[in-house]
């Protein structure tokens, strides 16, 4: 599964760096959301790949954002992260505009004009990190 991510934003590095630690099945590679494959990823999702507004999972066929796609890689995640799927009981519109809140709450405190391209752990596997 490939989790695009935007590659600037402080909260969504540490975001791939929690993933990438508990990824003990290498289930998951990274793209940044700036990168060849990040970019066709956003922009087949209707985003864009400039201002990015999700991440983006892509679960075979299928593209999953906001709060699908962060339930759906803690789900992957081993224990205690799958209880987290709980949450589905939720209508993903309730979801989604949680993620869109603790977004807009995250990019204000955590924003920095200094940001840097995210590198996972060693072992995380990272499709291009450069846009």
């Amino acid at each position: 599964m490939l989790i695009v991510y935007d590659g600037v934003c402080n909260f969504c590095n540490r975001w791939v760096r929690f993933v990438a630690r508990r990824d003990y099945n290498r289930v998951f590679t990274f793209a940044s959301a700036k990168s060849p494959t990040g970019s066709s990823v956003m922009r087949a999702a209707g985003l864009d790949p400039e201002n990015p507004e999700s991440i983006i999972l892509v679960d075979g066929n299928q593209l999953r954002q906001k709060s699908e796609a962060v339930l759906t890689i803690l789900s992957r995640l081993d224990s205690p992260w799958p209880a987290t799927s709980t949450l589905r009981i939720f209508p993903k519109s309730f979801r989604d505009f949680c993620y869109v809140i603790l977004q807009h709450i995250v990019t204000r405190s955590l924003a920095s004009p200094l940001a840097v391209s995210c590198r996972p752990p060693s072992g995380g596997i990272v499709l291009s990190s450069e846009p």
